[in-house]
């Protein structure tokens, strides 16, 4: 018996050893697919992060190009290169820095403006939905009221008959009382006449 509990103990023990290893190895490959998905993720932001950069340097290279020939200024120069050593980062990008800076301010200030008539339109709407609303409710009680109204006078005349059928009913019962209890006495009384006359 010995022999076969510690061959079952040692199976056990194979057996929670294996699956402790396939739990680490398990373990492990996750731990592994997260650091490849980490490492594409970070790969893809600093290639979108180089791309970004790359467009700025072309943008302020053709915008300080474009800027220095006088294409897209407000007053165009005559004179397309008044500085003979001009200095390649005079400033270009940020004058179209400035332009979208305030491009976008301008587009801000739209959004917004559109924005605010949108919930004056949304609160217009609202308000004219609310007093339609608010008038179907009144319809609603006017009704209901108007119809307890009526009610209350359908209530009282049926009360009103009720308690003359009861009235009518309580009378006639009472007669009823009254013609029994007469006939009763009638009964009695003529119990006691034949009781006399059978005693002379």
């Amino acid at each position: 018996m010995t022999r076969a509990a510690e061959a079952a103990a040692a199976e056990a023990a194979a057996e929670a050893a294996a699956e402790a290893a396939a739990a680490k190895a398990m373990y492990e490959k996750q731990l592994q697919e997260q650091r490849e998905a980490e490492k594409e993720r970070r790969v893809a932001h600093l290639v979108r992060q180089s791309l970004c950069r790359l467009t700025r340097l072309e943008l302020a290279g053709g915008l300080e190009l474009g800027l220095g020939l006088g294409i897209g200024s407000a007053n165009p120069n005559p004179n397309p290169n008044p500085n003979p050593n001009p200095n390649p980062n005079s400033g270009g990008f940020s004058r179209w820095h400035g332009r979208f800076v305030k491009q976008a301010w301008e587009r801000r200030l739209l959004l917004g403006a559109a924005r605010r008539i949108k919930h004056h339109s949304i609160a217009l709407g609202f308000g004219a939905w609310q007093e339609h609303w608010q008038k179907q409710v009144w319809q609603r009680r006017t009704l209901a009221k108007a119809a307890s109204r009526l009610a209350r006078a359908q209530l009282s005349a049926a009360v009103a008959s009720w308690v003359r059928d009861w009235r009518v009913a309580e009378k006639e019962r009472a007669e009823k009382v009254a013609a029994e209890k007469v006939a009763g006495a009638e009964k009695v009384a003529a119990a006691a006449r034949e009781a006399r006359e059978q005693q002379h």
